[in-house]
């Protein structure tokens, strides 16, 4: 039996052929990763924990992972204490064939077998070859894409989440849409737990909504565009897509985490559908949220779902109720819209305890492709809620020509009342 290498040079490789994983590994001083990396590129691969007769060797050498580096963080060169454990980032190169271009063997390989058992191995970034790529969807309308559905290309965009989230009657909840869409919100969303039951079918509730919001517009002239969610179990989906789109809604809300990356890839290139996607972050955090397993935001609630087909996908702000970091805030945002080859940017949708207050950070943070999602804040004003969304549009005013909220509130009584509440 012969033995085979697993280590190259990173300029040995060549890019289109391979699929480049980052990871950063915690390990106690007594593992070696350098002498644990042979098995461990073979096992994310080929599978065999063993030697197999030469006769078979050929195949492991032609399918098996390549490590490209090993660097201790921080690069210490000297042994590590009994009690310390050592850290370090990881590159594996992996041959673009055996993923057959496929988001599901994607996660299983750079992500199952060894690397979900007992290792603290976290997934940082993954770079792909260009084949990979191009079989991927991407935003089929973009940043772009939703401006135009509006018309509105000079200001970060506002959103309503419809609150109470659950049990709200579809007229009730129409009733509400109304005023907001006659205050001159951009865009109307359900709740990512709203389902198709019983007290409020699909297509009742679209057809509710999205009547009083075309009846603001009438009387405003303005535009407001509706957001139905459809998630649901993956052989009900592309029904409810259809149902949802015939009722009248403008853009789908798809839970893609716990209906799945692929699922998500299958609206976006469905040529008879052709509709924005959103995504939303829930069950994100049990990925991304330890340091040392999971996958990074900057692929969970950026990379990834962009590369699947979302044009929207929303996102946590670290100056609301949430704890996520201003570096990762600012990461995945901008993996949604930095230049990405010819892929198209998406929109972060960005929330979680939003209010005036923070208007002015956000436009400082992400400039103006952004949507300002918005619920409580916007219903809780205390002169109701078309006061609301008219406090939130005008902060956002403010932000982007850089005056402050309290100057610019002295001409506008929402937007005082909002600050003084917030």
């Amino acid at each position: 039996m012969r033995s085979i290498e697993s280590w190259s040079y990173p300029e040995t490789l060549n890019r289109d052929d391979w699929l480049i994983a980052t990871y950063f590994v915690n390990l106690p001083p007594s593992v070696s990763l350098v002498n644990g990396a042979h098995e461990m590129g073979i096992a994310q691969t080929t599978g065999s924990w063993v030697k197999l007769p030469d006769e078979l060797m050929s195949l492991v050498e032609a399918y098996n992972g390549r490590f490209e580096g090993i660097y201790r963080v921080p690069p210490a060169e000297l042994r590590a204490g009994p009690e310390e454990n050592i850290s370090s980032l990881l590159r594996i190169a992996y041959p673009a064939r055996v993923f057959n271009n496929d988001l599901t063997i994607l996660l299983t390989i750079t992500l199952g077998n060894e690397l979900s058992t007992s290792l603290e191995i976290k997934l940082l970034d993954l770079q792909f070859p260009p084949q990979f790529l191009d079989q991927l969807p991407g935003p089929q309308f973009g940043v772009q894409g939703i401006r135009d559905k509006l018309g509105v290309y000079d200001r970060p965009l506002l959103l309503n989440v419809i609150k109470p989230c659950i049990g709200l009657p579809p007229e009730e909840g129409a009733k509400i849409a109304f005023e907001s869409a006659l205050a001159g919100i951009d865009i109307i969303k359900e709740d990512e737990k709203v389902s198709n039951d019983a007290t409020s079918p699909i297509d009742k509730r679209v057809k509710a909504y999205k009547t009083a919001i075309l009846r603001a517009g009438e009387e405003t002239g303005g535009k407001t565009l509706y957001i139905a969610n459809i998630s649901s179990k993956i052989s009900q989906l592309r029904d409810n897509a259809f149902r949802a789109r015939d009722a009248g809604a403008d853009i789908l809300l798809v839970n893609f985490v716990s209906v799945g990356l692929t699922s998500l890839q299958m609206l976006a290139e469905d040529p008879e559908l052709n509709m924005p996607l959103l995504t939303h972050f829930n069950l994100s955090q049990i990925w991304y949220e330890s340091p040392n397993l999971g996958i990074s935001s900057f692929l969970m609630l950026g990379k990834l779902p962009r590369l699947a087909g979302a044009d929207m996908v929303v996102q946590l702000i670290p100056y609301g109720k949430y704890t996520i970091s201003l570096d990762s805030f600012l990461m995945y945002t901008r993996a949604l819209t930095m230049p990405f080859l010819e892929i198209k940017p998406a929109m972060p949708v960005v929330g979680g305890g939003s209010h005036p207050r923070v208007v002015p950070r956000m436009v400082k943070d992400l400039g103006i492709d952004f949507v300002a999602g918005v619920g409580g804040a916007i219903q809780a004003h205390p002169q109701g809620t078309t006061a609301g969304v008219r406090a939130m549009r005008q902060a956002l005013d403010a932000a982007v020509q850089d005056i402050p909220l309290e100057i610019y509130a002295r001409e506008y009584p929402e937007l005082l009342a909002a600050l003084e509440k917030w």
